[in-house]
């Protein structure tokens, strides 16, 4: 019996150890910084396997002091700085993940989860609770030439913090994804307004023949 006891023991201690080591560790979350700079973690969430148990007679973990930060944590850095458009600050945010298929099918995900039932499939403003009776303003397209010229942070700047009755979505949807939307946008943009070689390329898929049968 008390060898057994040493093995659970044993096996549950490498497996603690394990999950404590794991590079992936999905509360690792990382924001948006210039390009280049160091991307770092944007909140400090706790769950439930690792929050502090207060035992009896023991005094809870203090609030940190007034205008202090972690030193693993860094505020997003345009939050306070633009209230309003059109976030110059956050004009200077460079998209820190690049344009691959998985993050457009990432984005693409994400938007139909979260955006498409106000800002509709294609981003015009035709969502499916946008109408008469339904849930009222009609959002701007976001194919419009205003949000054409928008820099990619700016853009991420409305996901993060909101922007008139589109509320904010910093808490449903992790930093590094509110960027893969943004790649999305940037296609359903293209896809309403293609540049010349978007158009050219169309033009020679038609000109294929069709593959026989």
């Amino acid at each position: 019996m008390q060898r057994y006891l040493t093995r659970t023991i044993a096996v549950c201690a490498l497996t603690a150890l394990a999950v404590g080591c794991d590079s992936n560790n999905p509360r690792e979350l990382e924001f948006g910084l210039p390009s280049g700079k160091k991307p770092h973690h944007e909140f400090n969430f706790q769950n439930m396997w690792d929050s502090p148990a207060i035992e009896a007679q023991e005094a809870n973990m203090r609030l940190p002091a007034p205008e202090t930060i972690a030193t693993n944590a860094r505020p997003y850095p345009a939050e306070l700085k633009d209230a309003a458009p059109p976030y110059a600050e956050a004009a200077k945010i460079g998209n820190p993940v690049p344009m691959t298929m998985k993050t457009l099918k990432q984005g693409q995900a994400l938007y139909n989860t979260y955006c498409v039932v106000c800002h509709g499939p294609k981003g015009l403003g035709n969502g499916s609770i946008i109408g008469p009776e339904k849930y009222g303003q009609r959002p701007p397209s976001l194919a419009s030439k205003k949000l054409r010229t928008y820099r990619d942070g700016q853009i991420y700047h409305v996901i993060t913090n909101g922007q008139n009755t589109m509320g904010h979505y910093r808490s449903q949807v992790r930093p590094m994804e509110r960027w893969a939307i943004v790649h999305y946008i940037r296609a359903l943009q293209r896809a309403e307004y293609p540049n010349a070689s978007d158009v050219k390329r169309f033009q020679a898929t038609k000109a294929e023949p069709a593959p026989k049968k």
